[in-house]
């Protein structure tokens, strides 16, 4: 919006190309991380979001960043996002005992909102005092420190099942819907998702033109709001002791 004054229908195709990998590959996606070791998919996702989002500041310093190029990195950085999301959820489990899995996971929802905090109101902060480009800059710079650390987990990982004791990616895919279907606490969470995508898909692609063209908020005062809305923080660190006390 601020570097190629994009309209409503060119930010409405953007969040749609960052979508679409998970409508087309989402229940691949989870059948095909079942056969294979988690941490090799996460670091290579990882370095490939680098890539993608590193070129936008190189097509900017060669004065050739369009619309377009936005587009394609959306669809390839959702299509890598989709594979990272499913792995490392499956690859906690070989990281932590069962018995201290709810709270592994409230930890890493709690590290995850304070990012996603923090870098609301960076963000902004780093598009009105430098450039966007800028954010996308240490946005790419981000994934290339989560693909070292994730180099340097020591823990064992177990081998995927053998190819002939597994059944075809079909069949993954279709157990996978039955169980769903068949389960009402799935079924909620699942509408649920779908309701969330809905609403936030919508209110995702307008708000940002709606604070800075309507309301004419500069970016880094929209950022900071959006953190002091963050709080879900609260929510991920008292998931654990929600859970053992009822």
């Amino acid at each position: 919006i601020v570097e190629l004054d994009a309209s409503p229908v060119q930010m409405s195709l953007l969040a749609a190309f960052s979508v679409l990998p998970a409508l087309m590959f989402g229940l691949a996606a989870g059948a095909w991380v079942d056969r294979v070791r988690r941490r090799p998919l996460l670091i290579a996702a990882d370095l490939g979001r680098v890539a993608l989002l590193g070129s936008i500041p190189v097509s900017w310093a060669f004065y050739s960043l369009h619309i377009e190029q936005l587009y394609l990195v959306g669809f390839f950085h959702g299509l890598l996002t989709i594979f990272f999301d499913v792995a490392y959820r499956s690859y906690l489990p070989s990281l932590v005992p069962r018995e201290q899995l709810i709270e592994a996971n409230s930890r890493l929802s709690a590290s995850a909102s304070v990012a996603e905090v923090g870098a609301f109101s960076l963000g902004g902060w780093i598009a009105q005092l430098v450039s966007a480009v800028a954010v996308a800059t240490v946005d790419s710079v981000t994934y290339l420190v989560s693909a070292l650390i994730l180099v340097w987990v020591r823990t064992p990982e177990p081998a995927p099942p053998p190819a002939d004791e597994r059944p075809t990616l079909r069949h993954e895919i279709a157990a996978g819907l039955r169980l769903v279907v068949r389960s009402p606490i799935l079924r909620a969470i699942g509408a649920q998702k779908v309701a969330s995508g809905l609403g936030g898909g919508i209110i995702g692609t307008l708000i940002l033109l709606y604070g800075i063209e309507t309301l004419g908020f500069a970016p880094g005062v929209l950022g900071t709001i959006w953190a002091i809305g963050g709080t879900s923080i609260l929510g991920a660190l008292s998931a654990g002791t929600l859970t053992r006390r009822f």
